[in-house]
C-alpha cells in the first residue's frame, strides 16, 4: 500500500485511485501495461504503437530470455529502441494531478507527480517515515516531536565543552563516550604546572614556556 515505507525507498504505486477529480481517464490510459501503475521513469519502444512502460518494467523483460526476439509486450510488435518520451508526451504526463497517497488518512494534497514527490518527502504529516536519531522506529511524521521528546531511546545533548550535538543513548549515556575523546575538554598539564587547558591544545601548551612554567 504506497505511503506505507519511507519515499525514498519506495516506488509510488499510483492508479486511478490516487487520481484526482477529473484526471481518472487520462491516469487510465497513462498506466504501465506491465505493472499497471502510472509509469515511473517512463520509456518509450519504437514499436508501431509506441506504447510507453515504466523504465524499471521495460528493462526487466529485455532481461527474459524469450525477450531477444524484441517484441512489444503490449502488441508485439518488433521493436529496436528503447527511449525517454518526447517532450510533448511527457509534458501531459506531468500535467496530470494526483491525490496524496495517504488520502484515506485524511490528507487532502493534490498535485502533480513531481510536488507529490517532495509533499511525501517533505510535507505529509501522515506520510510515515523514520526515527532522524536513527533509532529504527517509524511513525507518522506529526509524531515524530511526540518520538523524539518521550519514546526514542536516543537524545540530543549539546557537550558542554564543544558544543557539538551528541546523540546520547538514554541507557549507554554515549556522552561520556564522547567526553573521552573530545577536543574541547580541559585537561591538566602533564608537566605538573597546575594549568588546565583544552584537549587540542596541550600540545601547544608543553611546548611553550611562555604558557607553561615547566617546558624543559
Amino acid at each position: 500500500m504506497p505511503g506505507s515505507s519511507q519515499v525514498s525507498s519506495r516506488r509510488l504505486g499510483l492508479d486511478v485511485s490516487f487520481a484526482a477529480d477529473g484526471f481518472e481517464k487520462q491516469v487510465e490510459k497513462a498506466l504501465c501495461p506491465i505493472c499497471f501503475e502510472f509509469p515511473e521513469d517512463p520509456r518509450e519502444v519504437d514499436c508501431q504503437a509506441r506504447h510507453v512502460f515504466c523504465a524499471e518494467c521495460i528493462q526487466r523483460v529485455q532481461r527474459l530470455p524469450w525477450s531477444k526476439t524484441r517484441s512489444c509486450p503490449t502488441c508485439r510488435g518488433r521493436f529496436l529502441k528503447v527511449q525517454k518520451l518526447k517532450p510533448y508526451l511527457q509534458g501531459m504526463l506531468d500535467e496530470i494531478r494526483w491525490r496524496c497517497v495517504n488520502f484515506q488518512k485524511g490528507c487532502t494534497f493534490t498535485g502533480n507527480t513531481q510536488q507529490l514527490v517532495k509533499h511525501l518527502d517533505e510535507e505529509c504529516l501522515d506520510q510515515e517515515t523514520g526515527c532522524p536519531s536513527g533509532c529504527g522506529h517509524v511513525f507518522p511524521r506529526k509524531s515524530v516531536a511526540h518520538h523524539t521528546e518521550f519514546d526514542c531511546p536516543f537524545i540530543s545533548v549539546a557537550c558542554m565543552y564543544c558544543t557539538e550535538e551528541v546523540l546520547m543513548n538514554r541507557a549507554e549515556q554515549s556522552l561520556y563516550v564522547h567526553l573521552k575523546t573530545c577536543k574541547k575538554v580541559p585537561v591538566l598539564c602533564p608537566n605538573r604546572c597546575g594549568q588546565t587547558v583544552p584537549r587540542d591544545e596541550l600540545p601547544r601548551h608543553v611546548q611553550s614556556d611562555n604558557e607553561c612554567a615547566y617546558v624543559h
